[in-house]
């Protein structure tokens, strides 16, 4: 049977090359790899489509797994010789007590000749977790003797205890290759900035007109910033608590929530915090009967309309519903007319909930793009998780893991049958662990504090300090939570400490912001996300090159091991200095987030603002670590934060090096190379330097400086030197002896 199927994909395989594979030669001799996900695989048989919190997989189906049952993917081979097979893969039923070895076997079969190649197995281990499992043993490689078109004959061996999930195949030339997330190695689609303000605090709620405002100045009086708040569900059904399906989606919003819609985006734009709504890719009847028939009438939903039974904004559960066709331009091009008046008024995003494929994201990204008042062209909607694999989502990357859990841990996850994303930990790992399937997310967020509480009963300040801890050292930011959750996640209304710890963390957030845009520069450059983590140590990772982060995830513990990479490495707060390759235990009372520089660090800062487009970068602070390093760099990127100008290079570049032997110390800053729209022509300096002794003199450019405009404070070893405004188109040196 398999071989019959064979001969007829054969016939059509070559006419459709392009869509069988991904692969990428990673430059000179890096690893060509070759990645087909499961559920675009052409017939399988004894198995069937499992989705999931993320996306689709395919799983053994029930009762005595049976020999012949396989899955048959194609894929095209560029170059003959070795390839070492990987399996995205986990099981239905976490039971390490299973005896039974689990495994998948893969056979290849060359397409034109339907020649069999030797077949290799990868085992599965215990683990509902979508991880990476590699092929073991002696022979732990496929040999392909040719270039060209193959057949992959997959077959799961499970058990009655425990089914096998198989989510995607990956196979590499390199040995030593290990994947990360879903090995998004394609670079042919380069990941797009969010503008400047979706790196610093949004929030998000189920309030109405009057409710927004209030909160949001209950954020701004205590000292907290925000850059954006978005309306969540109930935007559309706020008098019925978001019950709907009245509302969903009537393109009016509920009126009497919100009167004025433009007074209310007109107050947040004055004080440059951005206005969003939430939406979906779909059109319930009852109540929306206008924009039910006309999108029914002019064929712009996917299909016929059927019934929703989803108790979800659906509480009838038995409602006519109609899905959007976003692959239909005449659809699209209206259902943004529809949207239009929202964008008029002063809406500047949008958040996307129940699908995030790409036609949906594509569609909602080009109407903030062409709608938002102040969008200057650069697009920003927050999408669904969903399906993490296909390489488009980088066009629009700015994601969001999931209801969480409010709880430490959520035992047993994932269960795949639970849409509860995880609890605390588990997000922590989502971002840090490389094995998992969320890793390769561009610009990944979660809901900063929970989202649910899903039978947990652990809600807390201990809880919620650690969360907030992590949640800022994450590149984009976002507290959020259900209406059940009567804290709103929001520090005020937990205690002091909880306030004050909010208020260090998100401060530092915002002054970290040249930073932390630089690495998005560098993502949107090289495809290297700004967070880089390691299975080995799946609750830690680098934020950025220089900083290392490693929350604390367990309830009611001060204190963790933390693995340090090889080089030197600082203490955040008491500078005490670590060698590197050893694993520390790192004291963190609750109300401190483990934090540690890599020695040779230069982080560029700037003062605190209470939101990204209320501060500027015409004034840094420059905070250098030698800790014994002979020199060190950081080259900072900058743009108008705003336009897509710098896909066309309208970007700023400025090197700052130090250079450190004997009793001489040198900080070069060289001439600003590049410009965007609006850059000022002068810049002000501070400089803080890390130095064990009291320095005898110093001079700028040659010229010596006077003792006033620099201190050096013995406790914290800090020298600061005040350099006053200084010209971006020319080179500086500071020197210290």
């Amino acid at each position: 049977m398999i071989f019959r199927r064979l001969c007829y994909a054969a016939t059509g395989l070559l006419f459709g090359m392009s869509l069988l594979f991904q692969s990428c030669n990673l430059g000179g001799e890096g690893p060509i790899v070759l990645s087909r996900e499961a559920e675009v695989s052409d017939e399988y048989s004894g198995w069937g489509s499992r989705a999931y919190y993320t996306g689709v997989a395919l799983q053994e189906e029930a009762g005595e797994p049976a020999v012949g049952n396989y899955i048959f993917l194609q894929i095209y081979v560029p170059a003959p010789g070795r390839y070492y097979p990987w399996a995205m893969a986990a099981l239905n039923r976490y039971d390490t007590t299973v005896q039974k070895e689990l495994k998948i076997t893969i056979t290849p079969v060359k397409a034109n000749s339907l020649t069999r190649v030797d077949s290799v197995s990868i085992p599965i281990r215990p683990t509902r977790a979508l991880e990476w499992m590699p092929s073991k043993g002696e022979k732990r490689w496929v040999e392909f003797p040719d270039f060209g078109s193959y057949f992959l004959i997959i077959e799961g061996l499970g058990s009655e205890e425990a089914r096998i999930v198989f989510d995607k195949m990956l196979l590499t030339n390199h040995a030593d290759y290990a994947p990360k997330g879903y090995a998004l190695v394609e670079d042919t689609v380069k990941t797009v900035l969010p503008p400047a303000w979706a790196f610093g605090v949004l929030y998000g709620g189920y309030t109405d007109q009057e409710e927004t405002i209030s909160r949001i100045e209950r954020i701004r009086n205590n000292e907290l910033p925000i850059d954006g708040y978005w309306i969540d569900s109930w935007f559309w059904d706020y008098k019925n608590r978001g019950e709907g399906p009245e509302g969903y989606i009537d393109f009016a919003g509920d009126s009497s929530a919100y009167p004025n819609m433009e007074h209310l985006w007109a107050y947040m734009e004055q004080r440059n915090i951005k206005s969003g709504i939430w939406i979906w890719d779909a059109i319930q009847e009852p109540g929306n009967e206008r924009v039910f028939r006309e999108f029914e009438e002019r064929d712009f939903f996917d299909g016929v309309p059927y019934v929703n039974t989803e108790a979800w904004h659906n509480q009838g559960d038995n409602t006519l519903i109609g899905d959007i066709d976003f692959e239909n331009e005449a659809a699209v091009a209206h259902w943004k007319q529809e949207l239009k008046p929202f964008f008029e008024s002063g809406l500047d995003f949008l958040k996307l909930d129940r699908s995030s494929a790409v036609p949906f994201m594509k569609a909602a990204f080009e109407a903030t793009q062409e709608l938002g008042r102040e969008t200057k062209g650069r697009g920003f909607i927050l999408s669904h998780l969903h399906s993490t694999y296909d390489p488009r989502m980088k066009r629009y990357p700015a994601k969001w893991t999931g209801d969480a859990t409010i709880a430490w841990t959520q035992p047993g996850y994932p269960n795949l049958e639970n849409y509860s994303m995880g609890a605390y930990r588990e997000n922590v790992i989502m971002v840090a662990n490389p094995r998992k399937s969320t890793y390769e997310v561009p610009f990944l967020t979660h809901d900063a504090g929970g989202y649910n509480f899903f039978g947990a009963d652990e809600q807390s300040d201990s809880l919620y300090m650690r969360w907030i801890q992590f949640s800022m050292f994450n590149p984009l930011t976002t507290v959020f939570t259900t209406h059940q959750n009567l804290s709103a996640n929001l520090p005020f209304n937990f205690s002091r400490q909880a306030l004050d710890n909010f208020r260090f963390y998100s401060h530092l957030k915002m002054q970290l912001f040249p930073y932390i845009y630089t690495y998005a520069h560098l993502t949107h450059r090289t495809g290297r996300k700004m967070i880089q983590g390691s299975a080995a140590h799946e609750d830690q990772y680098l934020f950025g090159r220089e900083l290392l982060v490693a929350p604390i995830v367990e309830r009611g513990r001060e204190s963790r091991e933390i693995y340090l990479p090889p080089g030197q490495w600082i203490d955040y707060y008491t500078h005490q200095s670590y060698s590197g390759d050893q694993t520390i235990s790192y004291e963190a009372p609750v109300d401190r987030l483990p934090l540690l520089l890599r020695a040779g660090s230069i982080i560029p800062t700037r003062p605190y603002a209470g939101s990204i487009e209320a501060g500027s970068n015409d004034t840094l602070l420059l905070q250098v670590f030698p800790a014994g390093r002979e020199e060190g760099s950081f080259v900072l990127s900058e743009d108008d934060g705003v336009s897509e100008e710098y896909l066309t290079g309208a970007v700023a570049r400025t090197n700052f090096a130090f250079q450190q032997k004997g009793t001489r110390f040198v900080l070069d800053i060289e001439a600003v190379q590049g410009s965007y729209e609006g850059m000022k022509q002068e810049r002000s300096y501070q400089i803080q330097v890390l130095f064990t002794r009291q320095p005898e003199s110093l001079s700028l450019n040659g010229q010596s400086l006077p003792p006033s405009a620099y201190q050096y404070d013995a406790a914290r070893q800090w020298l600061t030197v005040d350099l006053g405004s200084l010209s971006k188109t020319a080179d500086h040196r500071l020197t210290v002896r």
